[in-house]
């Protein structure tokens, strides 16, 4: 949580500095240069959903014991997202990237019997900086970046004949922070409409323990969002 604090008062400080009314205007004159140019002429508020393969093979041993099955290596994600030109200390212009997810299990659940349930899931906050390989195209974006996510994991059994109150003490949790590139190929398949492919590999950098509060499953073994992220996104769009 103290990983996830700290980014977010970062990001949002970042975005406040970039946010000059004056620079945000496309220079045409300047599109060849990386650092004044190479950014996309539209900006995109997006809906997302997709796959991610962390590392999860310690805590589906501890799950094929209680439960004789496993959790899928592909867990689902989706969310929001938004994408739109920046400007750092008035020279370096880019693409920003900010996104907000959730992620789910696959399947959601794990069931024991009719009062057990085993699930893990998770949120996470992404920010990255892009570069337009085909600037001055206004139908297709191809993007490369460079940012973090930065969220936290909870794993948990929950008995459905306990009350709520005692079931969410049943937790494991598992902060993280990975910095990750970005790659996102984008069509305007009409005037504000875009679709586009988003794909992430992420590398954390956290200590993988899980951390427990009261949770009588005994010891779980390293937790990594080491991995990768693939996005299917339908967005609005505009240019500015």
């Amino acid at each position: 949580m103290k990983y996830f604090l700290i980014c977010t008062i970062l990001l949002l400080s970042l975005v406040s500095v970039s946010q000059k009314n004056d620079s945000l205007a496309f220079d045409t004159l300047n599109y060849r240069s990386f650092k004044k140019g190479w950014v996309s002429l539209n900006w995109v508020m997006s809906l997302d959903a997709g796959i991610s393969r962390f590392q999860i093979e310690d805590l589906n041993e501890v799950v094929n014991k209680h439960v004789k099955s496993k959790f899928n290596k592909d867990i689902l994600s989706y969310g929001v997202s938004f994408s739109l030109p920046s400007t750092f200390y008035n020279s370096t212009k880019f693409d920003s990237h900010v996104d907000l997810g959730f992620y789910s299990s696959n399947p959601i659940v794990q069931e024991l019997n009719d009062s057990t349930r085993y699930f893990f899931r998770g949120y996470n906050l992404g920010y990255d900086n892009c570069k337009d390989v085909l600037p001055l195209n206004q139908n297709i974006d191809i993007l490369f970046g460079a940012g973090f996510n930065t969220g936290w994991f909870a794993f948990g059994n929950w008995d459905v004949t306990r009350s709520n109150k005692m079931n969410r003490k049943n937790l494991y949790r598992n902060p993280y922070f990975a910095p990750k590139i970005s790659n996102e190929i984008r069509f305007i398949v009409i005037k504000h409409l875009s679709i586009s492919l988003r794909s992430e590999l992420q590398l954390d950098v956290t200590n993988p323990k899980w951390y427990s509060n009261k949770n009588g499953l005994g010891s779980i073994g390293g937790f990594k969002t080491t991995g990768y992220n693939l996005h299917l996104t339908l967005g609005w769009t505009d240019q500015y």
